[in-house]
């Protein structure tokens, strides 16, 4: 599950960086999902639970540089925390491809 973390914030990150360059919104160098989120959330008919994203956003820092107890601090997500982290990176995708051209 260690590795489920990351590539959920990459798999959002990109999705919301998708639909800036979709609808010309400027150059964001950000990895943080809420800015982007506020970039984007206009122009996509989702409601998300900010509260999720602010968590991927901290654990990708963490996942990046682990400490010694892993991603949270209990350690690695649950299989239930990663089941969650999926299908919110798997709604912001088909959110994106709706609006996106390509």
């Amino acid at each position: 599950m260690k590795k489920t973390t990351p590539h959920t914030h990459q798999a959002i990150e990109k999705s919301f960086k998708a639909i800036i360059e979709e609808f010309e919104l400027g150059f964001i160098k950000t990895h943080s999902l809420e800015t982007l989120f506020n970039k984007v959330g206009e122009r996509i008919r989702l409601k998300l639970d900010t509260d999720m994203l602010m968590i991927l956003d901290h654990l990708y820092i963490d996942a990046r540089y682990p400490g010694e107890l892993g991603l949270l601090p209990n350690g690695k997500p649950s299989i239930s925390e990663g089941e969650s982290f999926y299908r919110i990176a798997k709604e912001i995708f088909e959110a994106a491809k709706s609006v996106c051209k390509y």
